[in-house]
């Protein structure tokens, strides 16, 4: 039997024991969930007429740590602790540099940066407006990207043990995880939906339910995407209360996967992760239904909050995704493809802007740092890319994606 179907096979098993006691509508959530593990990972196995069976993969050994979390969700700052850890970040030379929003840095890869944008464009997405990636879709994207997608990373992050960080890995785990297969763990950062909110409304002008509807899907991919892998959860709370602390149970999770040569360097640890860090701050208990706030969100950050680390990572049972949240990346699609035929239209609708006075200072904001929007800061950023790939011999590759 095939490796993947052997991982499926034993996940299902837990999920059956799961089930036992569990009420209804729970096991209707449980057998969602599960639905949607089989069309994602078990997309592969199904054969055109005439196609060739999939060849059986050797074993792979873990060579390093994926950081998941939606934008503004502290994986900067937890990417660095790791690093700090003993793991290799990206090549000095493509490793993004920080910016006003975040000064202590990136700690990201210029070049996987632009892989992972254009990975979004072909899927007619954007960070801001990510996809889901169907049963039929992804066998199509990883014929087309796979070897590509793993020869980048090889090429970026050249030492192993290496930690490699991109938030828009949590858009498109489902391809990631196919690529990478048994190579990566985890590690998924969680800040409250409400804070989240309020950093990007100051960064990008964006409105609370457009950011409450990012910091939906993000959370819910990153956290069914990983089924089966190795994963440690912890929310940017946790690891701002303690940073010593967390970096000690970072390490231990990774010594229990294998890894070896990590340490903990208390006083450089203690010395990064500061509260000056943190603009916003919103109480983790007491979050309730609102306007712009929905039932399945408030579901969604009370269940996702809970430390885990788990050699093979179970989802918890989670709630449906808000129906708005879809109609919203639908809306933003439908104005970026009228942008693309010539109407006049700015990168977002104007409903799904901040208030005028925060959208005033994102856009001050933007002209410091050459964005004038959000959508015209990838184009900046992609300019950027493509003078360092210059400087350092290499052809352009970023594509702009709105």
């Amino acid at each position: 039997m095939p490796a993947r179907l052997t991982r499926i096979k034993s996940l299902q098993e837990r999920r059956q024991a799961l089930q036992r006691g569990v009420p209804p509508e729970a096991k209707r959530r449980l057998r969602e969930t599960a639905a949607w593990l089989y069309r994602s990972r078990l997309a592969l196995t199904s054969r055109r007429p005439g196609a060739r069976a999939p060849a059986l993969r050797e074993p792979v050994a873990l060579e390093g740590v994926v950081i998941l979390g939606m934008h503004r969700s502290g994986t900067s700052l937890v990417t660095r602790l790791v690093s700090l850890l003993g793991l290799a970040l990206c090549r000095e030379d493509d490793l993004l540099v920080g910016r006003k929003a975040n000064p202590r840095g990136h700690w990201e890869s210029n070049s996987m940066l632009a892989f992972n944008d254009r990975l979004l464009d072909e899927l007619d997405a954007t960070w801001f407006c990510p996809p889901s990636l169907d049963a039929q879709e992804l066998p199509r994207l990883l014929e087309r990207h796979g070897p590509e997608a793993l020869a980048r990373l090889h090429d970026t992050h050249r030492e192993q043990p290496w930690v490699w960080k991109d938030p828009r890995t949590c858009a498109l785990l489902p391809f990631w995880t196919e690529v990478l297969e048994q190579r990566a763990a985890y590690v998924l950062v969680l800040r409250h939906p409400l804070e989240v909110s309020d950093s990007l409304a100051r960064r990008d002008g964006y409105s609370q339910s457009l950011s409450l509807a990012l910091w939906e899907r993000y959370t819910r991919q990153a956290m069914l995407g990983a089924a089966g892998r190795p994963m440690l959860v912890c929310t940017y709370d946790g690891v701002l209360s303690d940073p010593v602390g967390w970096c000690e149970r970072m390490a231990d999770f990774l010594g229990e996967l294998g890894f070896t040569g990590v340490a903990v360097d208390s006083q450089l640890a203690g010395a990064f992760a500061t509260s000056g860090l943190r603009h916003s701050h919103r109480p983790w208990t007491g979050l309730q239904p609102g306007p712009t706030i929905s039932e399945e969100q408030v579901a969604l950050a009370e269940i996702a909050g809970v430390f885990a680390a788990q050699a093979s990572y179970v989802p918890p049972v989670l709630p449906p995704e808000t129906p708005r949240t879809e109609a919203i990346f639908t809306e933003i699609r439908e104005h970026r493809a009228g942008r693309r035929h010539g109407q006049a239209a700015s990168g977002l609708p104007s409903h799904l802007r901040a208030a005028a006075a925060s959208t005033r200072d994102a856009r001050a904001t933007g002209r410091r740092h050459g964005r004038l929007d959000p959508s015209r800061r990838h184009l900046a950023a992609g300019r950027q890319r493509d003078r360092a790939r210059r400087r350092a011999g290499c052809p352009p590759r970023s594509e702009p994606t709105g």
